[in-house]
């Protein structure tokens, strides 16, 4: 089948040298001096896993707006290589989470929803002030942010128009997006190209409803997100090429048909690979 124009134009308007962006993000890439996106391409967007954990101890998504050289270690030389292996700092997070082999069902449970959690909220918390405190010229911002919300409704408009988002509803949904990336205890080591290994370890969420992909795509799994399994075979293309870029891939190995319920959906497989 021939590529679709929309992916032949991003390589075409990509020559050697140039920067272009991330599959999931916004940021910026280096393509390789044959102008092909690099198999690790350098990261710096705004989506959560192009973001910085604050330590693998620490809930590492509380602190995804840190330093970009940060953010690109973490996501292109620690993570793109070596997702779902040991050296994975991503895993290393799930862990610190909880997610490990033998965990217990109400464990289990507490972990898929450890950014509501004390010490999730916590760690969320000293994210955001590190950031600060790296980034003191940000207090500004945030302060507009504020006041802003405070001269809307007052308190609470800050509770529920700042502080509950910040600091519970995006953590969760960024949380929910890295557990829907990959199977990332149980994975299919293949070998070939990166397209081939990377369909051994990729997940891709909502494969037969449209409507339920385009919910996700518009919420919790934006800027690509829903499709990182095309943005690991491909990490230097730009995240709006990638829907296009999927239909000219072979499934991976795990196509779920929902979240939380049923036995093909991705609560239940990792369920499963931890038991």
């Amino acid at each position: 089948m021939a590529p679709d124009r929309r992916v032949l134009a991003a390589r075409r308007t990509q020559p050697a040298g140039r920067s272009s962006g991330c599959g999931q993000c916004r940021g910026a890439v280096s393509p390789s001096p044959g102008g092909e996106p690099p198999r690790s391409a350098r990261c710096a967007g705004p989506h959560p896993p192009c973001q910085p954990a604050a330590g693998r101890g620490r809930y590492a998504l509380a602190s995804r707006t840190g330093p970009v050289s940060v953010r690109r270690r973490r996501h292109v030389r620690d993570h793109h290589p070596n997702a779902t292996l040991a050296t994975d700092p991503n895993l290393a997070e799930l862990a610190a989470a909880g997610l490990r082999p033998g965990i217990q069902r109400r464990a289990f449970a507490i972990a898929l929803l450890h950014p509501l959690t004390p010490r999730g909220i916590r760690a969320t918390t000293v994210g955001l002030a590190d950031t600060l405190r790296l980034h003191p010229a940000r207090w500004a911002g945030l302060a507009a942010v504020f006041a802003a919300a405070y001269l809307t409704g007052n308190w609470t408009a800050v509770l529920a128009g700042v502080l509950v988002p910040r600091l519970v509803l995006y953590p969760l949904l960024a949380w929910w997006s890295l557990l829907v990336e990959h199977t990332w205890w149980d994975p299919e080591h293949r070998t070939g190209t990166p397209a081939e290994v990377e369909a051994g370890r990729c997940m891709r969420l909502y494969p037969r409803s449209r409507v339920l992909a385009a919910l996700a795509a518009a919420t919790w799994l934006p800027y690509g997100d829903l499709h990182h399994y095309a943005h690991s075979a491909h990490p230097g293309l730009r995240w709006n090429y990638l829907p296009a870029l999927e239909r000219h891939l072979p499934d991976p190995h795990f196509t779920p048909t929902a979240l939380f319920a049923g036995q093909t959906s991705v609560v239940q497989r990792h369920r499963t690979a931890l038991t």
